[in-house]
């Protein structure tokens, strides 16, 4: 499983190196080359050459529109750390074979078939660098 998220990761132009989580995270969802969607998201903020990668909710929701992916908000999961979220401790709302997007403080990954993935590549919740994250809103991705 890892080695076809990663294939899709590699597929997609996706590479460490830069803030850019968020243009990671609707490539990843959409399927679609990360320059593409750089390109998307500079029209969608009316940013310049100067823009470093840096979205919001809004822009990425925004963003998935034009691609025609769909989110659905998940509830009551805020401030616990993404570790604890993925491993159902205080409540059931993570399903292993769902994929979502989490934004965490500063953050935003994609959660797929158990594991994490942003602009670092794949990891299990274990070998994340941000499992300790507090998470800010989660949505589970439709299509």
């Amino acid at each position: 499983m890892k080695e076809e998220i990663e294939g899709s990761i590699q597929a997609l132009g996706i590479k460490s190196g830069k803030p850019n989580c968020g243009v990671v995270a609707v490539a990843y969802v959409a399927q679609r080359p990360v320059e593409e969607v750089t390109e998307v998201m500079k029209k969608i903020r009316g940013a310049g050459s100067r823009w470093n990668g840096a979205t919001n909710w809004v822009d990425r929701n925004t963003a998935m529109s034009h691609y025609n992916v769909s989110a659905k908000k998940i509830l009551d999961v805020k401030s616990q750390a993404l570790k604890t979220w993925m491993k159902n401790e205080y409540d059931n709302t993570y399903d292993p074979e769902k994929k979502y997007m989490v934004n965490t403080t500063g953050h935003v990954q994609i959660i797929d078939k158990g594991f994490v993935i942003d602009q670092r590549g794949c990891n299990s919740i274990n070998e994340y660098w941000g499992k300790n994250k507090r998470i800010k809103r989660i949505h589970e991705i439709l299509n």
